[in-house]
């Protein structure tokens, strides 16, 4: 294969592994889990809802 094939193999098979990439996000953002407004044992508070987001952004 010539380095002009290489080159538009490498550029159609970025494109496509992108194309990929952006379709699974889309898909996925829909069968994100409910996050709680606050989780709590006995009488304990564990965390609210914005410590689980701002330990997500962390993570």
């Amino acid at each position: 294969m010539s380095t002009k094939g290489l080159r538009n193999a490498a550029i159609v098979s970025f494109i496509v592994s992108m194309a990929i990439l952006f379709i699974g996000g889309y898909f996925a953002k829909d069968h994100v889990p409910p996050i709680p407004n606050k989780v709590v044992v006995g009488e304990k508070l564990l965390a609210d809802k914005e410590t689980i987001l701002r330990g997500q952004d962390v993570y």
